[in-house]
């Protein structure tokens, strides 16, 4: 076309595949929210319909879909070789589309270290509010099995701090898990190999939908010149107190909630002192006597017409090692989703 070749995928662009299912995959955890639900193995049904993203996509994007034996049809200045295919992140098309870029190591298959794994991605405008995930777990090729007893929700810290996002899953069993990052629709899909279990073996005291750090929600609300602006708060081992604060551009009113997992909800309201003054408010936080190696999650809300709106949540932990950059291992490995 125009004197330059072009890629045109005449089946998918026609046809769908719905509901396909190899049965093995069994979900955990969706925003934070405990599951158990496994769907029977399923080949689909083929639907009709035109997909404009297999006409003339752009040789870098459709390299992630399909990739041709013979090289020069690649239509790529450096093509790749099956090893490479293998190895990528299995992206959707919606992902060449989406406000999100991965900034972490560019592979599809992650395997844990310390017990944990981690993905970073850039957010090109930080407006987005329905940001997503899902994590399952492949019980036919893990070596070890679910309790069937208990849930295990929690288990991935999601972070929004301005234009990053950030997944941090920790594992309490040993086995193959998908991680499935999600914005409107699915974006992309990872591979997590937990080789050994984490040794902070603690769920996350809550898990909010629109994570922790100070991100668009808060920002939408008025909130500015945070004292913390990562969703972490580290504190020393031996530190019972911390102060948050921010300002307010608007007048509102601001509710606190403390939170931990083994504690009902409301009980330690009562260890976070609120002050406000000028438009800045102050939180002064103090924690329980047996806080060693306790996470604890501080929850704000801003409250309109009696409707309350989480806004802005942070983790205070004295775990530092769960919380650093984790150079993430990999290896090259069929992905079999």
């Amino acid at each position: 076309m125009d004197g330059s070749w072009q890629i045109i995928h005449p089946h998918w662009a026609f046809t769908a595949v719905r509901g396909h299912d190899n049965g093995r995959w069994t979900k955990i955890e969706t925003k934070g929210k405990g599951s158990r639900g496994k769907t029977p193995a399923s080949e689909g049904i083929n639907i009709r319909r035109i997909d404009e993203n297999y006409f003339m996509p752009h040789p870098d994007e459709f390299i992630y879909m399909c990739i041709a034996e013979k090289k020069e049809w690649q239509l790529l200045e450096k093509p790749w070789d099956l090893l490479k295919f293998c190895s990528v992140p299995r992206f959707r098309m919606a992902y060449f589309t989406s406000e999100y870029t991965l900034t972490s190591r560019h592979k599809g298959t992650l395997t844990s270290v310390n017990g944990k794994c981690s993905l970073e991605f850039k957010e090109k405008d930080a407006t987005t509010t329905n940001i997503g995930y899902e994590l399952l777990f492949d019980a036919e090729l893990s070596k070890e099995k679910l309790p069937s007893d208990v849930q295990l929700p929690r288990t991935v810290f999601f972070e929004t701090n301005g234009n990053q996002l950030r997944f941090i899953v920790r594992f309490s069993v040993v086995g193959i898990y998908k991680l499935c990052f999600k914005a409107s629709s699915l974006l992309a899909e990872f591979r997590l190999e937990a080789k050994e279990k984490s040794r902070n073996a603690n769920l996350l005291p809550v898990n909010p939908a629109i994570g922790f750090g100070f991100g668009h929600p808060a920002k939408s609300k008025g909130l500015v010149e945070p004292s913390h602006t990562s969703g972490v708060i580290i504190r020393r081992v031996d530190t019972r107190e911390v102060t948050i604060t921010f300002r307010m551009t608007t007048v509102t009113r601001i509710v606190v909630r403390m939170r931990h997992v083994k504690t009902e909800p409301g009980v330690l309201n009562k260890c976070v002192q609120k002050t406000v003054k000028d438009n800045t408010v102050c939180m002064k936080v103090t924690l329980p006597d047996d806080h060693i190696h306790e996470e604890y999650a501080i929850q704000i809300y801003t409250e309109e017409e009696k409707i309350e709106n989480n806004v802005l949540n942070y983790l205070l932990t004295d775990r530092r090692e769960d919380f650093e950059d984790v150079e993430v291992s990999t290896r090259y490995s069929k992905i079999n989703f």
